[in-house]
């Protein structure tokens, strides 16, 4: 049986993972930021965010998750048992979740997107973490930075909203 090179524990494997993954995180940067949808007017918005971080630092701080990401999904890659598989698999619905991220909040213009979308990446990747914890926990040290992003760009989404 054929496995995909994104799937074997080999250096290129590695090279292919980080490579394809963090293209798309800066693809997904240009979209954001270089077509300024991070400039829309939500009427959603009640007030101006506690914080604005920059566009630089956003776009930095996803290209080292994806980084971990990545590197967390090709380092399954020496375990063939079930249980890896199906991390790896949730690693790789981790990456395509926050892929679309600038789909279901910008492009939309929809901040309620943005909670919807931030809720989808925790618990993902919370799922990640629980399930990966006792089988090797760097996996679960990899994911951990995620759900600390989140968290915090989940309560600048909440002070837009005059939550708090």
């Amino acid at each position: 049986m054929s496995t995909s090179i994104l799937n074997q524990p080999t250096k290129k494997a590695l090279a292919l993972n980080l490579g394809l993954f963090l293209l798309i995180q800066v693809i997904i940067s240009f979209l954001v930021f270089g077509l300024g949808w991070d400039k829309g007017h939500n009427p959603a918005f009640v007030k101006k965010p506690y914080v604005v971080p920059s566009g630089a630092l956003v776009g930095g701080v996803w290209l080292t998750l994806y980084f971990l990401m990545s590197y967390a999904r090709w380092y399954l890659n020496k375990y063939s048992d079930q249980k890896s598989i199906e991390i790896k698999k949730l690693i790789t619905s981790l990456l395509i979740w926050c892929s679309l991220y600038p789909f279901y909040t910008f492009a939309i213009d929809s901040a309620y997107g943005g909670i919807v979308g931030n809720t989808g990446i925790f618990v993902i990747s919370l799922f990640i973490i629980v399930k990966s914890w006792k089988f090797d926990r760097k996996v679960s040290l990899l994911i951990l930075p995620i759900i600390l992003w989140i968290s915090f760009a989940t309560t600048i989404i909440f002070s837009e909203l005059g939550i708090f």
